[in-house]
């Protein structure tokens, strides 16, 4: 799965109207890490849905035209 998120991503950033995300998106990631590195389960839930729900908008922003 993530293959085929990351080569869709791929394709669409190197398109010539690609506006990048916010660089914050990142931070989330190691967010997320830092969660499941301290066992802390319920706030890495809770940060996976907020991840998820970027990903559903930045999809239908730059996928749905």
């Amino acid at each position: 799965m993530i293959y085929i998120i990351s080569k869709a991503y791929m394709n669409r950033y190197w398109s010539s109207d690609f506006i990048s995300p916010d660089l914050g998106h990142h931070a989330t990631h190691m967010r997320i890490l830092e969660l499941i590195r301290n066992h802390d389960a319920e706030q890495a839930r809770k940060a996976m849905i907020e991840h998820f729900e970027f990903g559903r908008k930045f999809n239908q922003l730059y996928f749905n035209r």
